[in-house]
């Protein structure tokens, strides 16, 4: 079975300071690689997703979250489907916060 790509909504707006976005991924599908120009937060509340960064591919269940600096080029998919929330963070809330994929 092959893997699809989300597109995003159109529109998506930049945080001010927070935003929090929810939505579905039907298994097999993902967001192609992009990066924001705003921190995010990605996780679970139900399911697994699967978040690639850096070089690494990091599985997360609802029990964790990944942190994602500003202009960090990501990939976030689900193998089986999952319910997900993005937290969006403002460049200039985030500071202070690691400058790192955690």
């Amino acid at each position: 079975m092959r893997w699809e790509t989300i597109v995003a909504p159109p529109g998506l707006q930049a945080p001010r300071p927070l935003t929090v976005r929810a939505q579905s991924i039907p298994a097999r599908h993902y967001f192609p690689e992009h990066a924001h120009a705003w921190h995010q937060v990605v996780y679970a509340t139900s399911g697994v997703l699967t978040v690639s960064v850096d070089g690494q591919s990091l599985v997360i269940s609802p029990e964790q979250a990944v942190w994602l600096p500003t202009g960090l080029r990501h990939r976030v998919g689900s193998l089986f489907g999952a319910e997900f929330r993005s937290l969006w963070i403002a460049d200039e809330a985030g500071q202070g916060l690691p400058g790192i994929p955690t």
